[in-house]
């Protein structure tokens, strides 16, 4: 597969809203067409692609209609929370490493206190 090919697979993969092993059924059905399409067109540009099937979103939606709209809605918020949690846990590492790196550049005071007893 030239480098055109892999770039539209890509992006259309990139645009289903599912779970990864629903997106490899749905991209190997995909694949069935596009290798029935290589037969006749063995070199294609992107262009050409995209002017036989459409835009990767465009086939995407296509290749999604076989996806209820509720599992595309939990694999979005599935999705959303992932993104939020790995945002939340670097901020958090960020912060406990600029604690750190500060606790260790704080000087130490020491008082020395003496008492006289008469």
């Amino acid at each position: 597969m030239n480098r055109d090919i892999k770039k539209y697979l890509k992006e259309v993969r990139a645009e289903i809203p599912c779970s990864s092993g629903k997106k490899e059924l749905l991209m190997h059905t995909f694949l069935t067409s596009l290798e029935n399409y290589l037969c006749d067109n063995p070199d294609p540009a992107y262009q050409d692609l995209v002017d036989a099937f459409g835009t990767s979103k465009e086939m995407a939606d296509t290749l999604s209609e076989k996806i209820s709209e509720e599992e595309a809605r939990q694999y979005r918020r599935r999705k959303k929370v992932i993104l939020t949690a790995s945002i939340l846990l670097i901020c958090l590492l960020l912060a406990w490493i600029i604690f750190l790196l500060y606790d260790l550049n704080i000087p130490a005071n020491i008082v020395q206190t003496t008492i006289v007893y008469d």
